[in-house]
């Protein structure tokens, strides 16, 4: 069995926020402690705060002030969520970069299970073992991982979960497009044509604790929709599919 040192990898954690101004204390501090208590060799936290029209970006510098470990990603107006995860794969310095949601809705312990098999892949995605979500969210999520495997042949369990391990490598590699939460899928199909291997490992999921979230509002489902689109037109194009 292969094992991991994990005071031999530096990690980069970012985890995009939207209007969070009562879930980013708790999400900042549990990331910070969960890297800490895994011995790694270096680690950053960063805060990409997408244009927040309430108290969320104060509070992301007031955090960053109070610990050299934190780093603030500040867009003017809100850009969207494509824009946010690119921009924070943009901003990480280390060797791995590691994802997920501001809203308190994972587990950042569970990581170390991340990172325990790094040695298996080049890219470890989460997937929800069983999904807090509302009927309508279920819904939404279980049509948009089924039309993915029916367009792309994407075959992830849960390619929309926010719980995802990359090697900073690859976004030297590739160039992302995507706006909205169509990005997970396109750096699953950029990975792929890249011949990298992925890996799959359930985390758990929880109800969100407050805050509002934005991710299936009819704006949010119809750039995913256009983009989903644009992709399978090109990859048609291309010959890919």
């Amino acid at each position: 069995m292969k094992v991991v040192d994990p005071g031999q990898i530096s990690l980069s954690l970012f985890f995009p926020v939207y209007n969070e101004e009562q879930n980013l204390e708790a999400t900042a501090a549990g990331a910070v402690d969960a890297l800490a208590g895994l011995g790694l060799k270096q680690f950053e936290v960063i805060i990409v705060d997408d244009g927040s029209a309430d108290r969320t970006g104060p509070l992301a510098d007031a955090i960053a002030a109070r610990d050299p470990r934190v780093r603030v990603v500040r867009h003017p107006r809100n850009l969207g969520y494509g824009h946010a995860l690119r921009a924070g794969f943009a901003a990480a310095r280390y060797e791995y970069v590691f994802y997920t949601d501001g809203d308190r809705q994972y587990d950042l312990r569970e990581i170390d299970r991340v990172i325990a098999l790094i040695p298996y892949a080049d890219l470890v995605i989460g997937f929800r073992t069983k999904k807090q979500y509302t009927p309508y969210r279920h819904l939404m999520s279980f049509t948009f991982n089924s039309i993915l495997r029916l367009l792309f042949d994407i075959d992830e369990t849960d390619i929309d979960c926010s719980f995802k391990l990359y090697p900073r490598s690859l976004f030297e590699r590739i160039e992302l497009t995507s706006v909205g939460a169509f990005i997970d899928a396109e750096v699953a199909l950029r990975a792929r044509e890249l011949g990298l291997k992925t890996i799959e490992v359930g985390v758990t999921h929880f109800e969100r604790a407050a805050g509002k979230s934005t991710a299936a509002s009819p704006l949010a489902v119809l750039v995913v929709l256009r983009e989903m689109w644009g992709h399978y037109r090109r990859y048609r194009r291309q010959g890919k599919l």
